[in-house]
């Protein structure tokens, strides 16, 4: 009895600091330049609450976060809240149970497309605001200013109609921008909080190195069959059928790049290169000319079994 009450005291006080903790975060998103930074880290207090005790506490700490908001006047941020309170629950159950890091990354992902998607249907269909139109409008301001800070020698690089283009793609995309956004976001919270957490004393394995990190061959039939039904004429006039494969093919366009990134982590690995190697791929990764190689790498590392070759040439 006296140890159940020692460690009901634990959980309370322990909550208590996790609430000002996420306090504290929601108020850098607010008022300081590290917001993107801040969004992404706001899980953070209630994964390793939820991890170190159970989902029951973690659902009366994310009460408690609310009402701890209504004097601050910060009522108006619940749907951030929400989110936050989610994902750690999410990824502070998986760390709880000792999942293998893909499948809590999996987990994790899935959770938060499934609350993004969520927010989208919410807005649309009780407050009729179109979310992804107000984000288009964002950009097409945002560009327009950065138009007019870099004057004539902005505009006279880029076609006429390059704004008008690349809103229209952007709105095309969306499905496998937010699917990317989604995964990513996934990524860093998880690869975050499991560092802190470990530093805490907690038991959770880290993520495999890239070097072990392979996609499974079907993805590159996937991309070539995409790749094909983007070649059929008119296809944009076929509606749901070609936004469907523009976004599939985007996602798996990505997935090969990176698959060509983990070889080179790979083959680094095998013949000792240091991380030269290492660095000069996640470099490309970023720059539109040399991504090609990448990809290419990635194609022929599905396509052949250059991983079972070790020890040979």
């Amino acid at each position: 009895m006296r140890y159940k009450m020692r460690s009901n005291v634990k959980a309370i006080v322990e909550g208590a600091l996790m609430a000002a903790l996420f306090l504290l975060l929601l108020f850098l998103v607010l008022y300081t330049p590290l917001g993107t930074i801040g969004f992404i880290v706001l899980p953070l207090p209630f994964v390793l609450y939820t991890a170190r005790n159970n989902v029951k506490n973690s659902l009366l700490l994310g009460f408690v976060a609310i009402l701890m908001m209504i004097p601050f006047g910060l009522i108006t941020l619940f749907p951030l809240t929400l989110y936050s309170w989610w994902i750690g629950l999410v990824l502070g159950w998986s760390f709880f149970k000792k999942n293998h890091p893909l499948l809590t990354l999996t987990y994790t992902f899935l959770a938060t497309l499934f609350y993004l998607l969520l927010a989208l249907l919410f807005a649309s269909l009780l407050f009729k605001i179109d979310l992804v139109g107000e984000l288009i409008t964002l950009l097409k301001e945002t560009m327009e200013e950065t138009s007019v800070l870099m004057g004539d020698a902005l505009q006279n690089q880029l076609p006429s109609d390059f704004m008008e283009t690349f809103l229209q793609e952007f709105r095309l995309r969306f499905p496998a921008l937010l699917i990317l956004y989604s995964f990513l976001s996934a990524f860093i919270i998880q690869f975050m909080s499991g560092k802190l957490y470990r530093r805490l004393g907690g038991e959770t394995a880290p993520f495999p190195p890239f070097s072990e990190l392979r996609f499974p061959r079907s993805i590159l039939y996937y991309f070539l069959a995409s790749l094909l039904l983007l070649l059929i004429p008119n296809l944009q006039e076929m509606g749901w059928l070609h936004v469907a494969t523009v976004n599939i093919f985007t996602i798996l366009y990505l997935l090969i790049t990176l698959e060509g990134l983990f070889f080179l982590f790979y083959y680094a690995k095998e013949k000792k290169l240091g991380r030269w190697l290492p660095v000069t791929g996640f470099v490309m990764l970023f720059l539109p000319p040399l991504d090609t190689i990448l990809r290419v790498i990635g194609i022929l590392d599905l396509g052949f079994p250059l991983r079972n070759k070790k020890g040979q040439g």
